[in-house]
């Protein structure tokens, strides 16, 4: 199926976007990628889910296409950013992988009108003291050495976690180094999620009022079962799902383990 790639403004940026589906009915889906990827990192599910209804994939502020603007750092705004997408879209199913989920999840809070159901992937809603010091001394370090620390950070992150190496490695990794072009949208997303360690998201799911998917890795060490029942605790209406065999980096490892459930979802 054919992708199209363009760009929309949204408040201080341009806005890159993989769209099918176009000029098909029914309420759209959305995906947003995770730290250090772009919306090219779904084509997998945009080819799938395309065939029965319009398919957006979108480039988070400072990543692929998206300017990186007057970036603050804060999930706030990259959930911001989301939003004012999907007013140009209308009220969508939301799928968010690692940071990406974390995005779809404060933007369903922030704009419940905007958000029919969400679907967060192999994410967490609170980042821990650790962790929050790690993708804070990668943000450091990123901003002092620019960007080949940020391509050698990526690198390093890919390749300690990915838990089965595709056949197509290397172009993956190859799409994620030009994803981040001079790396400080990466930088400013890891910031981001540095701050959900002051500023957790756990408290704003109250106010998600459309049903939550969470979907985790079995073999995920990074976002583990328990970070999926921690968001589906503090939403109204959630449920957690196991992806099977697959660690962390789904859409690396085996997208059809990701695109098959997301087809069985309740509509």
């Amino acid at each position: 199926m054919r992708i199209d790639v363009d760009v929309v403004r949204i408040g201080d940026i341009a806005v890159g976007r993989r769209y099918t589906g176009n000029g098909r009915s029914g309420v759209p889906w959305v995906f947003v990628h995770g730290l250090g990827e772009d919306s090219a990192s779904w084509a997998a599910q945009l080819s799938a889910m395309g065939e029965t209804r319009p398919a957006f994939a979108v480039d988070v502020r400072g990543h692929g296409r998206t300017d990186l603007g007057r970036a603050d750092g804060t999930l706030r705004q990259l959930a911001r950013d989301l939003v004012g997408f999907l007013g140009t879209v209308g009220p969508s199913v939301c799928v968010g992988f690692s940071m990406g989920g974390a995005v779809v999840l404060a933007a369903a809070a922030l704009a419940p009108d905007l958000v029919e159901h969400v679907v967060p992937v192999c994410t967490s809603s609170v980042v821990g003291a650790r962790a929050a010091e790690r993708f804070r001394t990668r943000a450091d370090g990123i901003e002092a050495e620019g960007a080949e620390f940020a391509r050698a950070s990526l690198s390093e992150n890919l390749s300690a976690n990915v838990l089965s190496w595709p056949v197509d490695w290397e172009e993956q990794l190859a799409s994620r180094l030009t994803a981040i072009g001079d790396g400080k949208g990466y930088a400013n997303a890891a910031r981001a999620m540095a701050s959900m360690h002051e500023d957790p998201l756990t408290p704003r799911l109250a106010d998600v009022r459309a049903p939550v998917d969470v979907f985790i890795g079995e073999r995920d060490t990074s976002c583990p079962w328990r970070a999926g029942e921690i968001i589906v605790g503090a939403v109204p209406d959630g449920r957690c799902h196991l992806l099977p065999g697959v660690g962390h980096f789904v859409n690396i490892e085996r997208p059809d383990v990701l695109t098959e459930a997301l087809m069985k979802l309740r509509r």
